[in-house]
């Protein structure tokens, strides 16, 4: 059967996992390349290792994953969808490549008749938008 309902996906990173993600020439994504002893690829790299490690909630104030759940929780809620959940999706690079909180919202699969139909309904997108705001608004309200 094909897959039916909502779902969310997130990516959780820490500051430091920034340092890691290479440019295409090998560069960390400042571009300053070290040229040093120990090891470090970059002077960010150099830099970070001294700070102690940061999450999402200590850069931003909120986590994707917390957005990801009020989200999807919205969603169930006000289009009556199946709740496929919050999943994390790491592989994502619309989610992995970004530096701030991020997430995805599959809110029907055309592939499934019945969600099919919700996708066509006039009303739709109304209620969709409203409830991806809506849940955004509660996870915002939740954090701040």
């Amino acid at each position: 059967a094909a897959p039916k309902g909502t779902e969310v996906y997130y990516y959780s990173k820490t500051y430091q996992d920034e340092s890691q993600q290479e440019g295409a020439d090998g560069t960390s994504p400042s571009g300053l390349s070290s040229v040093t002893d120990s090891g470090l690829e970059s002077v960010t790299d150099a830099a970070l290792a001294l700070l102690p490690k940061l999450d999402e909630k200590d850069r931003y104030g909120i986590y994707s994953k917390d957005i990801a759940r009020a989200v999807q929780t919205e969603m169930v809620r006000m289009l009556g969808t199946d709740n496929r959940g919050a999943k994390e999706g790491p592989k994502l690079a619309v989610l992995n490549k970004t530096s701030m909180p991020a997430i995805i919202v599959e809110g029907a699969f055309l592939s499934n008749p019945e969600d099919y139909q919700r996708i066509i309904a006039s009303d739709y997108a109304d209620k969709y938008a409203f409830a991806v705001a809506n849940g955004l608004v509660k996870a915002m309200n939740e954090a701040f």
